[in-house]
């Protein structure tokens, strides 16, 4: 299976002022990061707040530009400078935020919001071709002809969502960016709006990355996993592999303290249960960043920062513990 998106050794620092002097720090939000979405499949990428993907996913989207590195889609950098189809690249990748609130202007009706993005793709269409395309579009998100002469405000939490899906969707993309899309979502409309996300993705043959700190969502939707601590990627594998036997002591801990992941994975020992709160991301830990929360740290482990290294065909772990066995 072909690869349609590529991160290539992804860094992003946000640069911080502190103490009276005015010093600078860093804190490394995306930190050498390499990863590939597949053809087709949906990759979740996990992890607690402040483990950086979402600004992953912000540089994936074409939404932040990268210290260092390359996001490539379908081997084409999406941040060459110079490059004239850098633009209609970018429409090929497509976001839905957590928050539709916040990326739906109030002051516009669904109408207006959707017909911009839909001549953005086609802008020769009539008038008529618009509201039938919209129409389309409101159907395929499970919503009526009602809504397009509504404004944001008149419509619930779950029907705005619906709203930024259908909009992504105007676009024609191939990949979705979905971060965080239901954690902000009464639980009785989240199950409504994942069955509508999954529909369009086979409808529309999408390749998705799925934001979450949901384990439950994951087990449900994806195929492979890649988990994030604290800018680095930590482990990497099927979904199903990563629920059966979790490697990092961090994968453990996620699924260990997801009541939602407990009837679906095999490591319940409690020895990773969560304990204590992740290291300032401006002072991390030297070593390894898991070793402050890690219950089978060793001593070699405050010295040497593991490498993400792959252990077998399609499974990948950065655990010194791991590699030596």
């Amino acid at each position: 299976m072909s690869s349609v998106l590529n991160a290539i050794n992804l860094r992003k620092y946000f640069r911080i002022t502190t103490g009276l002097l005015g010093g600078r720090k860093y804190v490394r939000a995306v930190d050498g990061v390499t990863l590939d979405l597949l053809e087709g499949e949906v990759l979740a990428l996990v992890g607690e707040s402040g483990s950086g993907k979402s600004t992953l996913g912000r540089i994936l989207v074409g939404l932040q530009r990268p210290d260092e590195g390359e996001v490539l889609y379908r081997g084409i950098n999406i941040y060459s400078s110079g490059n004239s189809v850098s633009k209609k690249l970018r429409h090929r990748i497509q976001a839905v935020f957590q928050n539709p609130d916040s990326s739906l202007n109030p002051r516009m009706q669904i109408y207006d919001i959707l017909k911009e993005a839909v001549l953005t793709r086609n802008p020769s269409l009539s008038d008529r071709e618009v509201i039938e395309e919209i129409i389309k579009l409101l159907r395929s998100v499970g919503l009526v002809e009602d809504h397009i002469f509504k404004y944001p405000h008149e419509l619930s939490g779950g029907e705005k969502q619906r709203i930024a899906i259908a909009r992504a969707l105007a676009v024609a993309p191939e990949v979705l960016i979905a971060d965080e899309v239901v954690s902000a979502l009464d639980i009785s409309v989240r199950a409504q709006v994942m069955n509508v996300l999954m529909d369009v993705k086979e409808k529309y043959k999408l390749s998705m990355v799925f934001i979450t700190h949901d384990m439950g969502l994951v087990w449900s939707i994806s195929d492979r996993v890649a988990v994030m601590y604290l800018g680095k990627l930590v482990e990497l594998g099927p979904t199903e592999e990563i629920f059966k036997e979790p490697l990092h002591p961090y994968t453990k801990m996620l699924l260990v303290s997801s009541p939602a992941a407990a009837s679906a994975t095999a490591s319940k020992d409690l020895r990773f249960r969560a304990r204590g709160e992740p290291p300032s991301p401006i002072n991390p830990p030297k070593g390894c960043k898991f070793i402050t929360r890690c219950p089978i740290a060793g001593s070699e482990c405050s010295i040497t920062e593991p490498e993400l290294m792959e252990i077998s065909r399609d499974r990948m772990v950065s655990c010194l513990k791991v590699l030596k066995i």
